[in-house]
C-alpha cells in the first residue's frame, strides 16, 4: 500500500496523496506522450469536416485585399458517403458455439446480445463512434454495467467523447486486452462529483481548493472560468489572476479515471473436469468462496497474475480506489485505419489536397470577379448621361446605356486577363486527388457524373471498394471485441432470471 507508516499504521493522508501523486504521473506521461499532439491535429480535423477549412491569418489577409477565400466542402462529402455507406451495414453479433459448448447456448446468446444491442439503442451510438472515428482518427466506446434500470445491473453501452479518452501510451495493437492502462479524464463540476462519488468527497474537494495555488497540480487541474473550448482544456490557462471573488469560483475539476493492470495474488475458480480457469470477483469473502466449492464442485487454486485497478482521483483528493469488478477494460477503440500504434482517419489524408482546392478556386473566383468589371478607357467629355465615377460603379451593370457626345470615340472595355488553363486544371486535380485518396467520387450524383457512363462509374467503384473497406474492416474488428465483452459481462453478472426475462 502507498503511504508511510507510523509503526504498523497506514497514515491516511499520506497513503491518499500517494496514490494520487502516482494518478497524476500516470496522466501526465498519456497527456505528454502524443495526446497532446493529437488533441491538436484533432480539432482541425473537426473544422476541415464542419467547413471551418482556412488558417484565420490567410483569411484576414485576403479580406484586406479584398479577395475572396471559398471553402468547398468535398471534405464533408467523402465522409458522409461513408456514413451514408455505414448505414446499410448493420451491427449483426452472432456466438458460435465452442468446442465444449452448444449450438443452443450460442443461439442463447446471440438473442440475447441483439436485445442488449437494441436496449441501448447501438444502432446510433455506433453511427457516432464511426463518425469520430472518420473525422478525428479514434472513437471508443464504453462498456460496463449500468444500474439504472435494474439493481442486479444491465449491459451499458456509451460512445464516449475520443478527447477525453487516452489510451495505453505503449501500446502497439488495437487490441485493449494487450493494453496496460486506458485513462479518461473529463472536466467535473463540483454538483457532478456530489452526484457520483457523494457529498463528503465534495465537501473535501471544496476545502483543497479554497488552497489555491496549491490545490491538485496546478493550472490543468482547476478551472476558474468557464469559457474555453475542450481543445485547450489540456493546455495552460493563460492567466493566474485569481483577484475576486468571481475569479475564485471554482467552475470544474478536472477529473482522472485510470484502468490499469497490476499484479495481484488472485484466487481462480477451476473445473476439475477440463481444466479452464475463472478469475474469481475480488469481493468474494472466504466463505462465499467455500459455499461455490460446495455447490458447484469446483477447485480453487492461487496465483499470481494481472488485475485490474480502477482508480479515480481529482485534485489531490481520491474519489474511488478498488479493484475492478470486470476482467477486462471496459473502454473499447474503432480506428479506421492503424499501423501499430499510430491510427488514422479519413479527413487526415484530405487535409493538404482540401487545402489546395480551396485555394485555387478562390483563385480562380478573384480572376472571374476582376473579369466582370474590368475597367473602361474614354475620352474625357465624351459621356453625356453620366460622369466618370457613375461609369466606373455602374459599368457591369447589364443593360447598361451609355450616351456619348457627338463626334466623340465610344468608350472601351478593358480587356480582362482570363482565367489561366493551368489554374483551373489543377483545381481539377486536387478535386481528382480527393477522390483516389478516399476510394470515394465526390462527383456522384451530378451532371458531370452522368456524362461519364454507367460502365466507368462502375469500373470506378470496384477499383476503388478494396480502399473504402478498409475503414469497415476496423469496424468489425471492433464489433468483435464488442461481443468479447458483452459475453464477459453477462457471464460474470447476468443472473438466470434476467436471461430467461429478456428471451422470453
Amino acid at each position: 500500500m502507498y503511504g508511510s507508516k507510523k509503526g504498523s499504521v497506514v497514515d491516511p493522508a499520506a497513503a491518499e496523496k500517494a496514490v494520487a501523486d502516482a494518478t497524476w504521473r500516470a496522466y501526465e506521461r498519456a497527456r505528454d506522450g502524443g495526446h497532446l499532439d493529437w488533441l491538436v491535429e484533432a480539432q482541425r480535423f473537426d473544422n476541415f469536416y464542419l467547413g471551418n477549412q482556412w488558417d484565420a491569418n490567410d483569411a484576414a489577409a485576403l479580406e484586406a485585399e479584398g479577395r475572396p477565400h471559398l471553402t468547398i466542402n468535398l471534405t464533408m462529402k467523402v465522409v458522409n458517403a461513408f456514413l451514408g455507406e455505414h448505414e446499410k451495414q448493420r451491427a449483426d453479433l452472432t456466438f458460435l458455439p465452442s468446442r465444449d459448448g452448444t449450438s443452443e447456448m450460442a443461439t442463447m446468446l446471440s438473442k440475447l446480445t441483439e436485445q442488449i444491442l437494441e436496449e441501448n439503442s447501438y444502432t446510433d451510438v455506433e453511427a457516432n463512434l464511426f463518425q469520430d472515428g472518420l473525422v478525428v482518427d479514434r472513437g471508443y466506446l464504453d462498456i460496463r454495467l449500468g444500474f439504472e434500470n435494474n439493481i442486479s445491473g444491465t449491459v451499458k453501452i456509451t460512445a464516449e467523447d475520443p478527447f477525453e479518452v487516452m489510451p495505453d501510451p505503449d501500446a502497439k495493437t488495437a487490441d485493449p486486452d494487450e493494453w496496460n492502462e486506458v485513462t479518461k479524464t473529463a472536466w467535473m463540476t463540483l454538483a457532478d462529483i456530489e452526484a457520483h462519488y457523494g457529498k463528503k468527497k465534495r465537501d473535501k474537494l471544496e476545502s483543497l481548493a479554497g488552497l489555491v495555488p496549491d490545490f491538485g497540480y496546478g493550472q490543468d487541474s482547476i478551472r476558474f472560468d468557464g469559457t474555453r473550448t475542450f481543445s485547450n482544456d489540456f493546455l495552460p490557462m493563460t492567466s493566474e489572476n485569481h483577484g475576486d471573488d468571481d475569479e475564485n469560483t471554482v467552475r470544474s475539476i478536472r477529473v482522472i479515471e485510470r484502468q490499469v493492470k497490476q499484479l495481484a495474488l488472485n484466487k481462480y475458480f477451476v473445473d476439475p473436469y477440463t481444466g479452464e480457469m475463472a478469475l474469481a470477483p475480488p469481493e468474494l469473502q472466504d466463505e462465499d468462496v467455500d459455499r461455490i466449492i460446495k455447490q458447484t464442485g469446483v477447485g480453487v487454486i492461487e496465483k499470481t497474475g494481472y488485475r485490474i485497478k480502477w482508480v479515480v482521483t481529482a485534485g489531490n483528493c481520491v474519489l474511488h480506489d478498488e479493484w475492478s469488478p470486470y476482467r477486462s477494460f471496459t473502454i473499447i477503440p474503432f480506428f479506421p485505419y492503424f499501423r501499430r500504434g499510430k491510427a488514422s482517419g479519413v479527413v487526415r489524408q484530405l487535409v493538404s489536397p482540401q487545402e489546395q482546392h480551396n485555394k485555387y478556386e478562390s483563385q480562380m473566383l478573384h480572376v472571374v470577379n476582376t473579369t466582370a468589371n474590368s475597367g473602361w478607357v474614354f475620352q474625357t467629355g465624351s459621356l453625356v448621361n453620366m460622369t466618370a465615377d457613375e461609369l466606373e460603379n455602374r459599368g457591369a451593370e447589364t443593360g447598361l446605356v451609355i450616351e456619348v457626345a457627338r463626334g466623340a470615340e465610344a468608350p472601351a472595355k478593358i480587356q480582362a486577363n482570363q482565367i489561366p488553363n493551368g489554374l483551373e486544371r489543377i483545381a481539377e486535380r486536387t478535386k481528382a486527388a480527393i477522390a483516389d485518396i478516399s476510394g470515394i467520387m465526390p462527383e456522384v450524383g451530378d451532371s458531370q457524373t452522368r456524362k461519364i457512363g454507367d460502365v466507368l462509374l462502375d469500373s470506378f467503384q470496384q477499383r476503388n471498394m478494396p480502399q473504402v473497406q478498409v475503414p469497415f474492416r476496423g469496424l468489425q474488428f471492433t464489433r468483435k471485441l464488442l461481443g468479447r465483452k458483452i459475453l464477459e459481462l453477462v457471464q460474470d453478472f447476468y443472473t438466470e432470471n434476467q436471461v430467461r426475462k429478456k428471451l422470453y
